[in-house]
Protein backbone atom coordinates (compact mmCIF):
# COMPACT_ATOMS: atom_id res chain seq x y z
CA UNK A 1 0.00 0.00 0.00
CA UNK A 2 1.14 3.86 -1.11
CA UNK A 3 1.75 5.96 1.35
CA UNK A 4 -1.28 8.45 -0.09
CA UNK A 5 -3.89 5.29 0.12
CA UNK A 6 -2.70 4.89 3.98
CA UNK A 7 -2.87 8.53 5.11
CA UNK A 8 -6.41 8.55 2.87
CA UNK A 9 -7.28 5.31 4.65
CA UNK A 10 -5.95 6.78 8.22
CA UNK A 11 -8.10 9.76 7.47
CA UNK A 12 -11.21 7.88 6.63
CA UNK A 13 -11.04 5.93 10.10
CA UNK A 14 -10.39 9.38 11.92
CA UNK A 15 -13.20 10.68 10.30
CA UNK A 16 -16.04 8.03 10.90
CA UNK A 17 -14.45 7.52 14.43
CA UNK A 18 -15.90 11.63 14.74
CA UNK A 19 -19.01 11.12 13.01
CA UNK A 20 -20.07 8.09 15.50
CA UNK A 21 -19.31 10.20 18.45
CA UNK A 22 -21.09 12.74 16.90
CA UNK A 23 -24.62 11.11 16.61
CA UNK A 24 -26.87 13.18 19.32
CA UNK A 25 -27.97 11.06 22.08
CA UNK A 26 -31.49 10.00 21.89
CA UNK A 27 -34.22 10.48 24.50
CA UNK A 28 -35.68 7.01 25.25
CA UNK A 29 -39.24 7.62 24.48
CA UNK A 30 -42.48 7.06 26.67
CA UNK A 31 -45.58 5.19 25.83
CA UNK A 32 -48.43 4.21 27.71
CA UNK A 33 -50.99 5.30 30.16
CA UNK A 34 -51.13 5.20 33.77
CA UNK A 35 -54.52 5.59 36.15
CA UNK A 36 -55.41 5.88 39.69
CA UNK A 37 -57.70 7.30 42.30
CA UNK A 38 -57.75 9.63 45.02
CA UNK A 39 -59.47 12.56 46.91
CA UNK A 40 -58.63 15.98 45.63
CA UNK A 41 -59.68 19.47 47.47
CA UNK A 42 -59.84 22.46 45.00
CA UNK A 43 -59.96 26.17 47.03
CA UNK A 44 -61.49 29.04 46.14
CA UNK A 45 -58.14 30.87 46.26
CA UNK A 46 -57.40 28.37 43.04
CA UNK A 47 -55.27 25.67 45.41
CA UNK A 48 -55.93 21.75 43.94
CA UNK A 49 -54.43 19.45 46.30
CA UNK A 50 -54.34 15.76 45.69
CA UNK A 51 -55.02 13.42 48.70
CA UNK A 52 -56.26 10.18 49.22
CA UNK A 53 -58.87 8.51 51.47
CA UNK A 54 -57.67 8.36 55.23
CA UNK A 55 -57.28 4.78 56.69
CA UNK A 56 -55.77 3.98 60.17
CA UNK A 57 -52.57 3.64 58.27
CA UNK A 58 -52.60 6.65 56.41
CA UNK A 59 -51.39 9.79 57.65
CA UNK A 60 -53.61 12.51 57.25
CA UNK A 61 -53.09 15.47 54.46
CA UNK A 62 -51.29 18.43 55.95
CA UNK A 63 -53.33 21.97 55.30
CA UNK A 64 -53.87 22.99 51.90
CA UNK A 65 -52.18 25.98 52.70
CA UNK A 66 -48.84 24.27 53.78
CA UNK A 67 -48.70 22.90 50.02
CA UNK A 68 -47.35 20.18 50.50
CA UNK A 69 -47.94 17.28 48.03
CA UNK A 70 -50.12 14.30 48.09
CA UNK A 71 -50.06 10.60 47.90
CA UNK A 72 -51.16 8.37 45.63
CA UNK A 73 -51.43 4.73 44.90
CA UNK A 74 -51.81 4.00 40.77
CA UNK A 75 -54.60 1.72 39.97
CA UNK A 76 -52.90 0.30 36.56
CA UNK A 77 -50.56 1.00 34.08
CA UNK A 78 -50.14 -0.08 30.36
CA UNK A 79 -46.69 -0.19 28.15
CA UNK A 80 -43.99 1.64 29.40
CA UNK A 81 -46.21 3.08 32.23
CA UNK A 82 -47.06 -0.64 33.31
CA UNK A 83 -44.77 -0.69 36.08
CA UNK A 84 -46.18 2.21 37.71
CA UNK A 85 -49.62 1.07 37.55
CA UNK A 86 -48.86 -1.78 40.40
CA UNK A 87 -45.84 0.01 42.01
CA UNK A 88 -46.91 -0.74 45.79
CA UNK A 89 -45.47 2.46 47.02
CA UNK A 90 -47.29 4.74 45.22
CA UNK A 91 -46.23 8.26 45.09
CA UNK A 92 -46.37 12.13 45.53
CA UNK A 93 -48.13 14.78 43.54
CA UNK A 94 -47.98 18.21 43.77
CA UNK A 95 -50.11 20.85 44.72
CA UNK A 96 -50.97 22.75 42.07
CA UNK A 97 -52.20 26.54 42.37
CA UNK A 98 -53.07 29.85 40.50
CA UNK A 99 -50.22 31.05 41.53
CA UNK A 100 -48.00 28.28 40.11
CA UNK A 101 -50.03 26.99 37.35
CA UNK A 102 -52.27 29.47 36.28
CA UNK A 103 -55.48 28.19 34.47
CA UNK A 104 -55.13 28.43 30.58
CA UNK A 105 -50.94 29.17 30.70
CA UNK A 106 -48.45 27.19 29.00
CA UNK A 107 -45.77 27.14 30.80
CA UNK A 108 -42.07 27.60 30.31
CA UNK A 109 -41.02 25.61 32.29
CA UNK A 110 -43.20 22.76 33.33
CA UNK A 111 -43.64 21.96 36.89
CA UNK A 112 -42.64 18.66 38.18
CA UNK A 113 -45.91 17.01 39.11
CA UNK A 114 -45.82 13.32 39.79
CA UNK A 115 -42.91 10.97 41.12
CA UNK A 116 -42.89 7.80 41.86
CA UNK A 117 -41.03 5.73 45.14
CA UNK A 118 -38.03 3.22 43.96
CA UNK A 119 -39.47 0.10 43.74
CA UNK A 120 -37.69 -3.22 41.42
CA UNK A 121 -39.11 -2.83 38.30
CA UNK A 122 -40.02 0.69 38.44
CA UNK A 123 -38.17 2.99 36.35
CA UNK A 124 -37.28 6.28 36.19
CA UNK A 125 -39.92 8.32 34.46
CA UNK A 126 -41.45 11.69 36.23
CA UNK A 127 -44.52 13.10 34.72
CA UNK A 128 -44.40 16.89 34.85
CA UNK A 129 -47.50 19.75 33.96
CA UNK A 130 -47.09 22.44 31.80
CA UNK A 131 -51.04 23.53 31.21
CA UNK A 132 -53.80 23.26 33.50
CA UNK A 133 -56.79 23.81 30.57
CA UNK A 134 -59.41 25.89 31.72
CA UNK A 135 -62.79 24.48 31.95
CA UNK A 136 -65.56 24.32 28.56
CA UNK A 137 -68.67 24.13 30.68
CA UNK A 138 -69.88 28.20 30.36
CA UNK A 139 -71.77 30.42 33.07
CA UNK A 140 -75.25 30.29 31.89
CA UNK A 141 -76.41 27.39 33.34
CA UNK A 142 -74.10 27.70 36.71
CA UNK A 143 -77.45 29.27 38.83
CA UNK A 144 -79.98 27.87 36.71
CA UNK A 145 -82.51 25.37 38.16
CA UNK A 146 -80.64 22.00 37.83
CA UNK A 147 -81.12 19.46 34.88
CA UNK A 148 -79.77 16.50 32.75
CA UNK A 149 -77.17 17.60 30.67
CA UNK A 150 -76.15 20.76 32.40
CA UNK A 151 -72.59 21.84 31.75
CA UNK A 152 -70.72 24.89 34.26
CA UNK A 153 -67.61 26.44 34.62
CA UNK A 154 -67.27 29.19 37.32
CA UNK A 155 -65.09 32.21 36.03
CA UNK A 156 -61.51 31.63 35.55
CA UNK A 157 -61.57 27.72 36.70
CA UNK A 158 -60.57 24.97 35.25
CA UNK A 159 -63.61 22.44 36.21
CA UNK A 160 -65.91 21.87 34.14
CA UNK A 161 -69.24 20.46 35.41
CA UNK A 162 -71.86 18.16 34.08
CA UNK A 163 -75.30 17.30 35.83
CA UNK A 164 -76.21 13.97 34.68
CA UNK A 165 -79.19 12.04 34.82
CA UNK A 166 -80.72 10.87 38.47
CA UNK A 167 -79.47 14.21 39.92
CA UNK A 168 -75.70 13.17 40.19
CA UNK A 169 -73.08 15.61 38.62
CA UNK A 170 -69.39 15.12 37.57
CA UNK A 171 -66.28 17.43 37.48
CA UNK A 172 -63.62 16.92 34.95
CA UNK A 173 -59.80 18.84 35.14
CA UNK A 174 -58.33 18.46 32.35
CA UNK A 175 -54.41 19.23 31.44
CA UNK A 176 -50.87 18.44 29.17
CA UNK A 177 -47.52 18.26 30.32
CA UNK A 178 -44.58 15.91 29.59
CA UNK A 179 -43.23 12.27 30.26
CA UNK A 180 -39.69 12.23 30.80
CA UNK A 181 -37.04 10.02 32.02
CA UNK A 182 -35.23 11.75 34.70
CA UNK A 183 -31.37 10.36 32.79
CA UNK A 184 -32.34 11.85 29.87
CA UNK A 185 -30.45 15.53 29.05
CA UNK A 186 -32.06 18.31 30.74
CA UNK A 187 -34.73 19.71 28.87
CA UNK A 188 -38.13 19.12 27.37
CA UNK A 189 -37.65 19.33 23.48
CA UNK A 190 -37.74 15.47 23.45
CA UNK A 191 -39.84 14.22 26.00
CA UNK A 192 -43.24 12.69 25.56
CA UNK A 193 -46.13 14.82 25.37
CA UNK A 194 -48.40 13.74 28.18
CA UNK A 195 -51.97 14.34 28.45
CA UNK A 196 -54.23 14.89 31.83
CA UNK A 197 -57.57 13.35 32.60
CA UNK A 198 -59.05 14.14 36.50
CA UNK A 199 -63.11 13.25 37.47
CA UNK A 200 -64.70 14.05 40.30
CA UNK A 201 -68.45 12.24 40.82
CA UNK A 202 -71.18 13.80 42.92
CA UNK A 203 -74.38 12.79 44.66
CA UNK A 204 -75.84 15.84 43.71
CA UNK A 205 -76.29 18.19 40.74
CA UNK A 206 -73.64 21.16 40.45
CA UNK A 207 -75.81 23.29 41.69
CA UNK A 208 -75.65 22.02 45.07
CA UNK A 209 -71.74 21.09 44.75
CA UNK A 210 -71.35 25.01 43.87
CA UNK A 211 -73.49 25.96 46.88
CA UNK A 212 -71.35 24.23 49.10
CA UNK A 213 -68.25 25.80 47.88
CA UNK A 214 -69.89 29.19 47.83
CA UNK A 215 -70.47 28.94 51.39
CA UNK A 216 -67.01 26.66 52.90
CA UNK A 217 -64.56 28.17 50.48
CA UNK A 218 -63.88 24.88 49.27
CA UNK A 219 -64.92 21.22 48.41
CA UNK A 220 -63.30 18.34 48.72
CA UNK A 221 -64.06 14.86 46.38
CA UNK A 222 -62.83 11.43 45.55
CA UNK A 223 -61.27 11.33 41.88
CA UNK A 224 -60.38 8.79 39.26
CA UNK A 225 -57.63 10.55 36.44
CA UNK A 226 -55.54 9.08 33.31
CA UNK A 227 -52.30 10.15 32.34
CA UNK A 228 -51.55 9.07 28.49
CA UNK A 229 -47.96 9.60 26.93
CA UNK A 230 -47.09 9.32 23.34
CA UNK A 231 -43.75 9.08 22.27
CA UNK A 232 -42.74 11.49 19.50
CA UNK A 233 -39.41 12.09 18.02
CA UNK A 234 -39.66 15.78 17.95
CA UNK A 235 -36.61 17.91 18.94
CA UNK A 236 -34.65 14.34 19.76
CA UNK A 237 -32.63 14.53 16.59
CA UNK A 238 -30.61 18.74 17.50
CA UNK A 239 -27.02 18.06 18.25
CA UNK A 240 -25.51 19.66 21.43
CA UNK A 241 -22.60 22.02 20.62
CA UNK A 242 -20.22 19.40 20.82
CA UNK A 243 -22.19 17.49 18.73
CA UNK A 244 -21.50 20.23 16.26
CA UNK A 245 -17.96 20.62 17.77
CA UNK A 246 -17.06 16.91 16.77
CA UNK A 247 -19.35 17.04 13.55
CA UNK A 248 -16.89 20.14 12.26
CA UNK A 249 -13.92 18.24 13.38
CA UNK A 250 -14.94 15.40 10.69
CA UNK A 251 -15.18 17.99 7.82
CA UNK A 252 -11.75 19.51 8.63
CA UNK A 253 -9.78 16.05 8.19
CA UNK A 254 -11.62 15.18 4.92
CA UNK A 255 -10.94 18.84 3.69
CA UNK A 256 -6.90 18.44 4.82
CA UNK A 257 -6.95 15.49 3.09
CA UNK A 258 -8.39 16.76 -0.25
CA UNK A 259 -5.91 19.27 0.19
CA UNK A 260 -2.84 16.76 0.09
CA UNK A 261 -4.36 14.80 -2.57
CA UNK A 262 -4.25 17.92 -4.83
CA UNK A 263 -0.91 18.58 -3.66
Amino acid sequence: MTNKPRKLLLGGFACAAFLALSVPAMAIPVNGSATWTGVLTLTNTGVLSFCPPVTPTQTPCPPVSAGAPGWNVPGSGTADLAPYGSDPNGGTITTLSQATNPVGVTLATPTLFMTFAPAPGVGDISFYMQTVFAGVGGIANCGAPSAPGQTCTPPGSSVTFLNAAGGNASATISAQGFARHASDAPGFAAASPLQYIFTAQFNKPFQGVLADFNSSGSFTSTYSATATATATDSGTSVPEPATWLLLGSGVAVLAALRRKKAV
